[in-house]
């Protein structure tokens, strides 16, 4: 689905609820009640479908976020200071307004006139604000070589544009897809859009990821001239923790189209640490306990149920630092005078399957020891 059309629709319903809110006022003055009374209620009714158009555009791009970019530094930090007012006094003001509107239906004006000094300003920087948050965003500061246009004003937007001499010419938006995944979740998937620009017909002939635990696939593979495909990725990110950044690589037909490359960007939240991952000992070192730290990192506890070593001659004991947070275990071999190499299996009991089983190593090899 092609939400391009989100931002400027949010920005516009802003504007329009700005105006009947600058209309309400100068026909308070006048002291035209009616005039006045009929501004207010439209710049309500306004700003309530923009809150549902808000709602529903956040919840249709998921985690997918927009990001001032970082070129424009004295622009970004204009942006960010506006962004983090507009926020909070956008939710602040709701109750105020209701309380407002309660008083002026009840026909206490009195107390409706003291609630307005705090809403009404409130509510009309809000509305103007959320206007130059949008140019700010998706016209003004555009990260270079992005094309400044309503089309283009799409999340995390770098926008790469190839154009071939046989008439075709691809946008890629975004460029970039970033995403934050939740606790446990074991796969993601990224969309970006391919619009043809030009004047023929551009055929995808070749969709490539740099990882087998990205696949990558489209929806049609020859696009019309003004028309987009959807090229859709799927991230298996089970057994993956931090950052990590995958690349997909689309070519085409065009004869002078290069290979563009496109990334997804996901954060994965760390559930568990353990450190060090392998212990180890130098043939011939005294054979003294090395200890393993397992620890949690997420708030919900987690409890280390089992420890086994996977060799009889290395012994392994589980000490509880702090029951449900931290672990201590002491991996202790009967003799270094051979090399070794071997394991010990960590099982808890987190409901999350991939958090289950995990090993920490142990080694006992010519060379340096690892204390």
């Amino acid at each position: 689905m092609n939400l391009d059309f989100f931002p400027p629709l949010n920005a516009t319903l802003n504007g329009i609820a700005g105006i009947f809110l600058i209309a309400g006022f100068i026909q308070i003055k006048r002291g035209n009640r009616k005039g006045h009374a009929a501004c207010m209620i439209s710049a309500l009714a306004v700003s309530a479908i923009f809150l549902v158009c808000y709602v529903t555009s956040k919840v249709l791009m998921g985690k997918v976020t927009t990001r001032f970019p970082e070129e424009y530094p004295t622009a970004r930090v204009i942006y960010l200071t506006i962004l983090f007012t507009h926020i909070p006094l956008a939710i602040g003001m709701l109750p105020l307004i209701f309380i407002a509107v309660r008083h002026a239906i009840k026909g206490n004006f009195e107390k409706h006139r003291r609630m307005v000094r705090w809403a009404y300003p409130i509510w009309l920087y809000v509305s103007i604000t959320g206007v130059i948050v949008y140019f700010m965003l998706y016209q003004w500061f555009l990260p270079s070589g992005q094309a400044a246009s309503t089309e283009s004003a799409v999340p995390v937007s770098i926008e790469s544009t190839i154009a071939s001499s046989s008439g075709g010419a691809l946008t890629f938006s975004p460029e970039v897809f970033e995403y934050e995944a939740d606790e446990g979740e074991s796969e993601m998937t990224a969309t970006f859009v391919a619009r043809n620009t030009g004047t023929a017909p551009v055929k995808l002939t070749k969709l490539d990821s740099s990882c087998s635990c990205l696949s990558v696939d489209a929806d049609i593979r020859e696009i019309p001239p003004g028309e987009t495909a959807t090229i859709t990725a799927i991230f298996d990110i089970e057994k993956l923790t931090g950052e990590a950044e995958k690349s997909i690589y689309v070519t085409s037909d065009a004869p002078e189209m290069k290979e563009s490359r496109l990334a997804v960007r996901v954060t994965i939240p760390a559930v568990i640490a353990i450190e060090p991952m392998t212990v180890k000992w130098a043939v011939g070192e005294s054979p003294e306990s090395r200890e393993i730290i397992f620890r949690v990192l997420r708030d919900k506890p987690i409890r280390v149920t089992e420890i086994k070593s996977s060799r009889d001659s290395v012994a392994a004991v589980l000490e509880t630092v702090e029951e449900g947070r931290e672990y201590r275990i002491l991996v202790t071999p009967t003799s270094t005078s051979d090399s070794l190499l071997g394991f010990v299996r960590i099982t808890t009991d987190c409901e999350l399957e991939q958090y289950r089983q995990h090993m920490a190593y142990y080694a006992v090899q010519n060379g340096p020891s690892g204390k």
